[in-house]
């Protein structure tokens, strides 16, 4: 439905300027993906893809294909990190191509966005859509769990393309990481109001503060349940991954909160062959709301501008596809650890 609403606005009525609105995870970027793919054959002038971050600018888009008098599409991914007024001069520009048509994806409203714009909305999926999806790609035995899957995570397509992800890449089942996702329930775990943590109780943000300085007691405490990493602070979160890497004889320095410039571990290891320094980008997020692709890049820059080996971003979530393309390649400079790989990180470490 919402691909068709795509080639009804761009390619039918050729609207100069839509924008495509949803929440982190909802599935904007895919959408987005699979329509260049369906109708590349519709824009002879040719897509343009960027990436808005706070140092786009209008000089920086080429628009050749659409100047020439061929129809093109432009694409604006993650608009929302424009500044109003960087934002109007890009779509000034673009506007006033008569044969270009432009896209605009972002995470949320934008102030000002001009009203004669076409607008389209992404929400969580159907079940029906979510059903079909999994049946199609991943073929579960059990089709209870794909029912269960979808009531765990309210439909939203981060959890899917999170489930798709791991078994595409590792051996188990749909089961599996269903389990793998869900609140663990521990005997002698207590929540602040002193009962059992389950999975109908909130956490509580006191259940680990207490702990906060003492980074092995944090490590142990979500070891047992790994959902309190959604209850800690971000700086606690650090301390947790800093003691995950203290583990594996990794010398660690924490930067100061708030002035890490885009830092927040050094992480050195010396061998026979050479010494080696990562640098740690840790983001406690929630399940819905994956690590942008301008994170990546940001880190990424920060390797290259410090000349250190690698670069590392750990998560409570997961990743969007394209802050995954961008890693992919560059394998051996960045890596990415999603929930499901810092948990099995985790259990392997305390082993």
């Amino acid at each position: 439905m919402e691909l068709d609403a795509l080639f009804q606005h761009i390619v039918v009525r050729k609207i100069p300027l839509l924008l495509l609105q949803g929440t982190g995870g909802i599935g904007k970027t895919a959408l987005v993906s699979e329509f260049v793919r369906a109708h590349t054959n519709e824009f002879p002038g040719g897509v343009e893809t960027h990436y808005a971050g706070d140092r786009l600018n209008s000089e920086q888009l080429d628009l050749r294909g659409a100047k020439s008098g061929h129809r093109s599409l432009l694409i604006l991914e993650e608009a929302e990190a424009l500044n109003r007024d960087r934002l109007h001069a890009l779509l000034e520009q673009a506007f006033s191509i008569k044969t270009l048509s432009t896209l605009v994806v972002a995470r949320q409203a934008i102030q000002g966005f001009p009203p004669h714009a076409a607008r389209l909305s992404l929400g969580p999926l159907s079940f029906a859509e979510w059903n079909e999806f999994l049946q199609r790609n991943l073929q579960p035995n059990d089709k209870g769990v794909a029912a269960s899957f979808y009531r765990f995570a309210h439909g939203h397509p981060a959890l899917l393309s999170l489930a798709f992800s791991h078994l595409t890449e590792a051996t188990g089942s749909l089961q599996d990481v269903f389990d793998r996702l869900q609140p663990f329930e521990e005997p002698g775990i207590l929540g602040a109001d002193g009962r059992p943590l389950g999975r109908d109780i909130e956490l509580p943000p006191p259940i680990v503060e207490v702990c906060s300085h003492l980074e092995q007691k944090l490590f142990e405490a979500v070891a047992e349940n790994p959902d309190l990493m959604y209850t800690i602070s971000p700086r606690d979160f650090e301390l947790l991954v800093a003691e995950l890497l203290h583990r594996q004889g990794y010398d660690i320095q924490v930067t100061p909160p708030s002035k890490d410039g885009g830092v927040d571990l050094y992480a050195a290891k010396s061998s026979e062959i050479g010494q080696f320094l990562f640098l740690v980008e840790c983001k406690r997020y929630a399940r819905s709301n994956p690590v942008q692709v301008d994170v990546v890049r940001s880190l990424y820059g920060n390797v290259q501008a410090k000349k250190a080996t690698s670069g590392v971003i750990v998560t409570t979530s997961t990743f969007t596809r394209g802050a995954k393309s961008f890693q992919s390649q560059l394998h051996h400079q960045l890596q990415l650890k999603d929930y499901l790989n810092l948990r099995d990180w985790i259990a392997k470490v305390r082993r």
